[in-house]
């Protein structure tokens, strides 16, 4: 990695809804982009750095529920009410990660 380019990860654009799982109250996120690495999302509230988020992905063909854990590493306001907030993800259960992060990319359904 370079200087000029500080990502470990290329990101991808994606436009999709996200279970965000607080206060065992499961809350629609909007996913802007992912990376290997991470992922930004848009939040109705500012999250602080460290704090630990649980959201849950749905894939078409895939049976489960993948939980993907992760870490704020930063938030910006955003427009309206909305805040832009960065996370890393710290671990996942349900599908493998580089599996996951395919998926994402290509939203393939399985096998293909």
């Amino acid at each position: 990695m370079d200087d000029d380019n500080r990502r470990a990860y290329l990101r991808f654009a994606i436009d999709a809804l996200v279970w965000w799982n607080q206060d065992w109250e499961p809350e629609p996120i909007s996913l802007l982009d992912i990376s290997g690495g991470g992922m930004l999302v848009e939040f109705p509230r500012a999250m602080e750095n460290g704090t630990e988020v649980d959201l849950h992905f749905e894939f078409p063909g895939h049976e489960r529920l993948i939980q993907c854990s992760c870490e704020v590493v930063h938030c910006r306001k955003a427009e309206g009410n909305f805040f832009m907030v960065g996370l890393r993800i710290t671990d996942l259960e349900g599908m493998d990660h580089q599996e996951f992060t395919k998926r994402m990319k290509n939203g393939l359904p399985p096998n293909v």
